[in-house]
């Protein structure tokens, strides 16, 4: 989740690290989420967060439909790490705004996330 979006609910990660999640694809439908994607690797941030900070985003109404999924990543130093992500069912012919495609791209960029990327 973009930083951004957790500092306007009030949450303030103890630690974050970044961390790749192999075997998953991002798609927009039209807000991100993650598919299963063999071969494929989605990077992001892992952060730490109390079980109240954990719940919040799942405060705003465009965040609802995002559901929970424990899952393995791999972190910059290849560190094996248990986490939560949240997912959503895509939505067919619902495209992101580019303002939106932007703030994406640009946290991607500002991860150290690979170019192909």
């Amino acid at each position: 989740m973009d930083s951004e979006v957790l500092r306007n609910l009030g949450v303030v990660p103890k630690k974050v690290e970044t961390a790749e999640l192999k075997n998953w694809s991002i798609i927009f439908s039209p807000l991100a989420t993650l598919v299963r994607s063999e071969g494929d690797s989605v990077y992001g941030t892992i952060a730490e967060l109390s079980q109240d900070q954990v719940r919040m985003p799942c405060t705003r109404d465009d965040l609802k439909h995002y559901n929970p999924l424990d899952i393995m990543v791999a972190t910059k130093r290849n560190k094996r790490v248990s986490a939560q992500c949240y997912i959503s069912k895509p939505s067919i012919g619902q495209n992101p705004s580019e303002e939106y495609l932007r703030r994406v791209i640009q946290a991607a960029e500002s991860l150290g996330s690979p170019p192909v990327y």
